[in-house]
């Protein structure tokens, strides 16, 4: 079960409720305290009906048949959304990694270098230019969309050639 999360209508209804509460108190009429908790309910029952949603993301989820509704087309898109999810996953992992960790390894004279099964090394500055003059690191540009286009965004990285 998910943590709870108060959305902005519900604090809003909790805090409209203390102070009808507070108002109750010091004899104000009946009428609006009753209203007031008639009407807390219908103001929370859409923050609380986004949070019990289904969810299709990559294909996959409760909900990806609910959407697909039928439509072969649809289901497709579905069936190749889920097979590409590892490598959409990998390649968003390797554009935040290169966002944001490059410069701050730098600073304490460390360099992250890729190895093939995608994953990173930090190597040393000493380490590093005896790895370039045995010429076993090269650079590789980071791409976006599936590796069809070149990331701009994202600085050159260094990898180890095999």
């Amino acid at each position: 079960m998910a943590p709870h999360r108060f959305s902005l209508t519900m604090l809003l209804t909790m805090t409209a409720l203390a102070s009808v509460a507070t108002d109750a108190y010091q004899a104000s009429s009946r009428r609006r305290v009753l209203r007031s908790l008639v009407a807390a309910p219908a103001l929370t029952v859409g923050a609380n009906a986004a949070h019990a949603s289904k969810i299709c993301a990559f294909g996959q989820g409760e909900a990806c048949d609910e959407l697909s509704e039928g439509n072969a087309y649809i289901q497709e898109l579905q069936r190749r959304s889920s097979e590409k999810r590892a490598a959409i996953e990998q390649e968003n992992r390797n554009a935040y990694y290169m966002k944001n960790y490059p410069d701050f390894f730098a600073t304490v004279g460390k360099t992250m270098v890729k190895r093939p099964d995608g994953s990173f090394e930090l190597v040393s500055d000493e380490e590093l230019v005896e790895l370039k003059k045995a010429n076993k690191v090269g650079v590789e540009y980071a791409t976006a969309m599936g590796g069809r286009v070149r990331d701009v965004t994202q600085k050159p990285f260094l990898v180890f050639k095999e």
